[in-house]
């Protein structure tokens, strides 16, 4: 068992060198957007985190809501928890704790393509102007695909976006272990 579990994740890697190899040149983006939006960030950090926390909590709590209503077993609702994190954390959280690391990527990038069509519609919606909360919206709940919709909007939200993100992930790890 333990075999077949390191021979598919050697699979799962190299399969994936290729997408990884062309997000490192985004997440350098990303990253650079960061640096020059920082002090604006600073200013609003409570703010960003607590809506970090709520979406986070919203995340995990209805998609383990609905996996109860639907009745799904233990295996694929822990493979589905973490859909709006980042492939590497989602897949490392949901395989340590049992999960099948191809549903849970098929999940994130399912949540990230969502995200990224469906947030401009529903930031119109619901009339979401802050350049801020649409990147916080963006980063939380679809993750660098989402993030990537908020950089087009501007480099604030693009940078509230991978802050949302990686805070995302880091809660999505330490509550993942609660549910």
């Amino acid at each position: 068992m333990l075999t077949w579990r390191w021979r598919k994740r050697a699979d799962y890697q190299e399969g994936g060198r290729p997408l990884s190899y062309l997000m490192t040149p985004a997440t350098i983006c990303l990253g650079i957007s960061f640096a020059e939006q920082v002090e604006k960030l600073k200013k609003h950090m409570a703010a960003i985190i607590v809506g970090v926390a709520a979406g986070t909590v919203c995340s995990l709590s209805s998609v383990a809501g609905m996996a109860y209503l639907f009745g799904m077993d233990r295996v694929m609702t822990i493979s589905v928890l973490p859909k709006s994190v980042t492939t590497a954390i989602g897949v490392a959280i949901s395989e340590q704790a049992g999960g099948i690391g191809a549903v849970t990527a098929a999940a994130i990038i399912l949540t990230g393509i969502l995200g990224n069509m469906a947030g401009p519609v529903l930031t119109k919606v619901f009339h979401i102007e802050d350049e801020i909360a649409q990147g916080v919206a963006y980063g939380t709940a679809s993750h660098v695909i989402g993030t990537s919709r908020a950089m087009e909007r501007s480099p604030l939200a693009g940078a509230a976006g991978s802050l949302a993100l990686t805070v995302a992930g880091l809660l999505t790890s330490l509550f993942f272990s609660v549910l």
